[in-house]
């Protein structure tokens, strides 16, 4: 928020100054994943991503970063996109909840079509759902795939519901990620129409 704003001070963009921590953070995140295995506590990391959406959306709403705010969350959303749950998977469930943040999802979907935040946030729905379909085999769940599953369906009943245009646009991308098994993601995008 006060980056750049002494007088002399270089005002470099404040969304690239974000950038840069969350680059450090999502570093540290990695080495904790890969070095303590199964005792790697996802909840710390939550709440700091956590954290950062509260307060940038107060910073959004006041003139600090007004007409950065599109920026700001893109880079949000670019560090998301490095941890999806292919690449770390005990941050699995924390992902999910920032993916689905009451901040953030309305901070990427509130402009409209053919807003940069909207390409970034398919490409995390899109994530999301090629998870989901490696996740959910047709034989049969684990507690965790079952648990999982529910909390996507809740996902994508808020953004139909709140966002409809959004799922009607990116549709095709949408069903072409999901396996044939999993037919109600398949029938809730579907099912979405413009207000």
């Amino acid at each position: 928020v006060y980056q750049g704003e002494q007088d002399g001070a270089v005002k470099e963009s404040k969304a690239r100054y974000l950038d840069q921590i969350l680059v450090v953070v999502v570093l540290v995140l990695c080495n904790h994943h890969s070095t303590r295995g199964d005792a790697f506590n996802q909840k710390v990391f939550f709440r700091l991503f956590s954290a950062i959406l509260f307060h940038l959306n107060d910073a959004a709403k006041e003139e600090a970063l007004a007409d950065q705010k599109a920026d700001v969350f893109l880079a949000v959303a670019r560090a998301l996109l490095v941890l999806q749950p292919s690449h770390i998977q005990r941050f699995t469930f924390s992902w999910l909840a920032l993916v689905a943040h009451r901040i953030f999802v309305p901070a990427m979907l509130e402009e409209g079509q053919g807003d940069k935040r909207w390409d970034v946030y398919a490409q995390l729905i899109e994530t999301l759902l090629i998870f989901t379909g490696k996740l959910i085999k047709p034989t049969g769940e684990t507690i965790m795939a079952e648990q999982f599953y529910r909390g996507v369906l809740r996902v994508l009943l808020v953004i139909h519901h709140d966002f409809p245009e959004f799922l009607v646009e990116n549709h095709f991308q949408f069903c072409n990620s999901i396996p044939m098994h999993c037919t109600q993601l398949r029938n809730l995008i579907v099912s979405a129409y413009p207000s």
